[in-house]
């Protein structure tokens, strides 16, 4: 049975039940109304009747006979009906009218009690990711600052002046506490970071009871209302017997209403499918290998912001399994405590492990980062497959999102002792053993990742070839570096695709971008060193049966079911197929498929 609580459990689900609430406090308003004006004819009807009774009774007062007798019975019918009439009108207005009208006032101020609540939670956190911007521009201007005493303070006489031994000393206290400044700013936004992520545990803690308050509110009022239809069917019973037809369609309508059917209908009709949310995370000026930097002094920063997270991570733990036990505790004793503690404990753990995963995940691309000056193995840790990147005034923001329906991660204590740590100056290896079906780069990933390189060479290249660079540092602009990024990141998201029943065939690691040719086109593919040919005309070179379904993400992807049969065009050696199925033309993971008439899929 879907609920509110399922159906409306994030911010846009929250917004279109706010606007249910609305249409619904609108129609008992408009419900009201009618009630009203309801009543208020059966009490002028009951009193016409009433008139009519005393002029009949006065004209029959003095006559005599059969007629005139029935003619008496026909006033008491009159009376008993002006009788009827009149309580039905009562009741309309007292049992009725009068309770429903109570209702509705109290659920609006309770509903903008709730509303104020929510509008509170979200402005806050809208607030804490507008602070978080401008700390993190901060802490990376103190960064580059940093770096930049220190470079003069490595080579005085890049100032054009020998200095003094006194200016020398200067300039290191300068230096010092420049990388004071950027140590504590940095500290700070990592604060910020968990400050962030805190009022955003709040939002939900906040969405969850509002949603709860909001379906009580939609309980009470349907329940009400289908009260109120009885009552109303009950009163046309008492009035007239010719009305039994009607009496009894409303009769099946009022027994046909159903609570808990009503809340499954406008959860079905309303709700929207939750999205992942989006969680930011920790992004280290040193991690990014576009930003200037000497490395050595890269390599010793993200050691230490590698032990500093490990901290966290080590403390995050500890803070989890108490929650855990918590959790457990509630499960074996159920009379330990209330409904609302053992939720609000589970959500506590939720959060805990999306503290957690905002931790690893950080933590992931500073040891990619690591490895990769280190020219070590990159780190595997399937939590890499939900992290994205975009740019931004302030540089390369990351986030972490990870879908509901995702398969469980490895466990955080696989992924930390997987890698050797941060602190002993080593990179980190694999992070985790558990094999997940990913998607592979796309044709137009791999398009794209081909002319990166070469064309961030073109454009952003900022120096000679043949100038020296006697103190190490690596320059941003320089087209070694720009690959060197593409690199660290490309290591986060693309993994290639694989069966659930078999482990993968590795992919080719993605060489470095080849020169382009005279008409500005690579003349080999980056991924298998090879000519790329002419497209030509599509050939079926088999069949192959669908053995998972996969939903396409890109134009150029098909929409594939289990069992489905499809006609093979192109195998290509990245684990993406070519294919036609129901006339149309794509691009297919081909470890989703076999091959059928005899074929095998190994490439």
């Amino acid at each position: 049975m879907t609920h509110f609580s399922t159906a409306f459990s994030d911010e846009e689900g929250y917004d279109e039940l706010r606007k249910h609430m609305k249409v619904a406090h609108d129609f008992s308003k408009d419900l009201l109304a009618i009630l009203a004006e309801r009543a208020e004819l059966e009490s002028t009807y009951a009193k016409g009747l009433s008139k009519l009774t005393a002029k009949s009774t006065k004209a029959s007062k003095d006559t005599v006979g059969s007629l005139m007798s029935a003619w008496n019975i026909v006033c008491v019918q009159l009376g008993a009906e002006a009788e009827a009439h009149r309580v039905y009108g009562e009741m309309l207005h007292e049992e009725v009218h009068k309770p429903l009208k109570l209702s509705v006032d109290q659920q609006v101020k309770n509903r903008r009690t709730v509303e104020v609540t929510v509008d509170k939670a979200i402005k806050t956190l809208h607030d804490k990711k507008n602070e978080l911007l401008r700390a993190k521009k901060a802490t990376h201007t103190k960064a580059k600052d940093s770096e930049h005493m220190a470079i003069q303070l490595e080579d005085p006489s890049q100032r054009g002046k020998i200095l003094s031994d006194k200016e020398v000393s200067k300039l290191r206290s300068k230096t010092k506490k420049a990388e004071e400044q950027a140590t504590k700013a940095d500290m700070d936004y990592l604060e910020l970071i968990k400050n962030c992520e805190r009022a955003r545990h709040e939002m939900d803690r906040t969405l969850v009871r509002a949603v709860l308050a909001l379906e009580n509110q939609e309980l009470e009022r349907i329940t009400e209302q289908k009260q109120m239809i009885t009552k109303y069917s009950e009163g046309l019973a008492a009035i007239e017997p010719t009305l039994h037809t009607c009496i009894e369609e409303l009769s099946r309508a009022a027994s046909a209403i159903s609570v808990d059917g009503d809340i499954v209908a406008i959860a079905n009709a309303k709700g929207k499918e939750a999205k992942p949310q989006d969680q930011l995370l920790y992004d280290s000026y040193e991690e990014d290998l576009n930003n200037t930097m000497n490395v050595e002094r890269r390599r010793t920063l993200l050691d230490r912001k590698l032990r500093t997270l490990d901290t966290e991570i080590s403390r995050e733990q500890r803070a989890r399994e108490g929650i855990a036990k918590l959790c457990g505790a509630y499960t074996d004793t159920p009379g330990f405590a209330d409904e609302n503690a053992r939720q609000d404990a589970t959500q506590q753990l939720g959060h805990s492990n999306d503290m957690l995963n905002v931790l690893r995940a950080s933590r992931f691309k500073i040891m990619a980062a690591k490895a990769f000056i280190d020219k070590q193995d990159k780190p595997d840790d399937d939590i890499s497959n939900y992290i994205a990147f975009d740019k931004a005034k302030q540089g390369r923001n990351s986030t972490l999102r990870i879908p509901k329906n995702a398969p469980p991660l490895s466990p955080m204590a696989e992924t930390i002792a997987g890698g050797r740590g941060s602190g002993d100056g080593h990179s980190g290896g694999d992070a985790s053993s558990v094999t997940t079906r990913e998607r592979p780069p796309s044709l137009s990933d791999r398009r794209s990742m081909r002319m990166t390189s070469t064309d961030s060479f073109m454009s952003d290249t900022s120096f000679d070839d043949n100038d020296d660079n006697p103190d190490g540092v690596e320059y941003g602009n320089v087209n070694r570096d720009n690959e060197q990024n593409d690199a660290v990141y490309s290591a986060i998201n693309e993994v290639p695709p694989v069966r659930q029943e078999e482990p993968p065939v590795p992919l080719p690691e993605p060489p470095a971008a080849e020169p382009l040719a005279e008409n500005g086109a690579p003349d080999t593919n980056p991924f298998t060193g090879e000519t790329e040919p002419v497209a030509s005309v599509d050939q079926i070179i088999g069949q192959c049966r669908v053995l998972y379904d996969y939903d396409g993400q890109e134009e150029e992807e098909l929409i594939i079911r289990e069992n489905d049969v499809i006609n093979l065009y192109e195998k290509d050696e990245d684990g993406w197929w070519r294919g036609e199925l129901n006339g149309a033309v794509g691009i297919f993971p081909g470890s989703y498929v076999e091959e059928i008439n005899g074929c095998s899929t190994d490439l």
